[in-house]
């Protein structure tokens, strides 16, 4: 992405329509949830992020990942992402600015997660364009008949 430019979508993401990027510099999912206690603040989606090649805040992003993992042969924590994007949006005031103008978005982005364990009806709709599952929760299956 610092090379080239692109999307990242983690692959626990149901998508029904992407956003269209036209010269953005950065985009993700705004959702302003757990805005009191998460690294983030809502402010960002370490599982949906996109760039325009070259942008100064991926390349700071991607040489924290990549020193953090020369060091230690690993990924420090499954949210050190959302970390290295907190160390960009406190140290490059051009970044922070980009994040804080995106307009709140996907509000209802972790819905689809809760709704899988209950009996599907005509009347379902898919919350989000952009939707967060996990591959860790176990569902039941439910039967209508």
């Amino acid at each position: 992405m610092a090379k080239y430019g692109g999307l990242w979508i983690d692959p626990t993401c149901y998508i029904t329509e992407l956003p269209k990027l036209k010269d953005e510099n950065f985009i993700t999912i705004k959702h302003n949830l757990f805005n009191t206690w998460h690294v983030s603040r809502g402010r960002w989606s370490g599982f949906f992020i996109g760039c325009s090649k070259n942008n100064p805040a991926i390349c700071l992003i991607r040489d924290i990942l990549l020193n953090n993992a020369l060091d230690t042969c690993s990924l420090m924590a499954y949210l050190f992402i959302d970390s290295a994007m907190s160390v960009a949006y406190d140290n490059l005031p051009n970044f922070k600015n980009e994040v804080d103008k995106l307009k709140i978005s996907n509000v209802g982005v972790f819905k689809m997660e809760k709704q899988l364990d209950e009996l599907y009806n005509e009347n379902y709709s898919i919350p989000e364009k952009i939707n967060k599952l996990s591959y860790k929760t176990k569902h039941s299956v439910l039967r209508s008949d």
